[in-house]
C-alpha cells in the first residue's frame, strides 16, 4: 500500500479567502488531537486557502523488498499470520484468498 501525499504533510501555513495567515499542525511526528487540517488542506484543490509553508514526513527507501506466496489452509494462514505479527519483522501486507 502506498502513502499518499496528505499522509506526508505534518503541518502547514496557509492564507484563507479573508486573508488571514493561519497555522495547523507542527513541524513533529506526533499524535494529532482533534481535526487534521493541514490533511485536508491538501485535498481542497485549493478551495479552502493557499498553502504557503508545509512541514513534511519524509521516510527512507527500503534496501530491498519481497514478495512471499505460501499455500496455506485457512486455519494455518491465520496461526502464520498472528506468528509473523508477533516478530519485529517489516510486513506490509498480508493476505489469504
Amino acid at each position: 500500500m502506498r502513502e499518499l501525499p496528505r499522509d506526508a504533510v505534518l503541518g502547514v501555513r496557509m492564507i484563507d479567502g479573508k486573508g488571514d495567515d493561519l497555522h495547523f499542525g507542527g513541524q513533529v511526528m506526533k499524535n494529532v488531537a482533534g481535526f487534521d487540517v493541514s490533511r485536508l488542506l491538501c485535498g481542497s484543490l485549493g478551495t479552502l486557502g493557499v498553502m504557503l509553508e508545509l512541514s513534511l514526513k519524509v521516510l527512507p527507501v527500503p534496501v530491498a523488498n519481497a514478495t512471499l506466496s505460501f499455500e496455506h489452509t485457512a486455519a494455518d494462514a491465520i496461526a502464520a499470520m498472528n506468528e509473523w505479527a508477533g516478530k519485529p519483522l517489516p510486513l506490509s501486507a498480508t493476505t489469504w484468498p
